[in-house]
């Protein structure tokens, strides 16, 4: 990869629509998955804050992994390189009532 990373994902953001996949089956194995192995390594609920340092899934893909662990304890953060990235996931956990400020 070439170039500055962040104009890199903001591209990448703004055309997966155009090609994104959509493996349902795929996408609950790995939520599942994920969950299970954060569960297993710390008290989601209790925790202090959370920080999830990728937002491409909850910006573009079928997993939003993020706000699934948010529902769990709501002081979360999430960052990207990325700011098209970060402003997809934001619309995206605000569609579904989630405070994104």
């Amino acid at each position: 990869m070439t170039g500055n990373r962040a104009e890199y994902w903001d591209k990448v953001a703004r055309v997966w629509h155009l090609k994104g996949y959509s493996n349902k089956l795929l996408a609950e194995h790995w939520r599942k998955t994920h969950l299970a192995l954060v569960s297993r390594w710390a008290d989601v609920a209790n925790s202090g804050h959370i920080l999830k340092t990728d937002l491409f899934q909850e910006a573009v893909g079928q997993v939003q992994f993020l706000f699934e662990v948010a529902q769990l304890n709501g002081n979360v953060i999430g960052i990207d390189v990325s700011s098209k990235v970060v402003d997809q996931a934001k619309r995206r956990a605000t569609d579904i009532g989630m405070d994104a400020s």
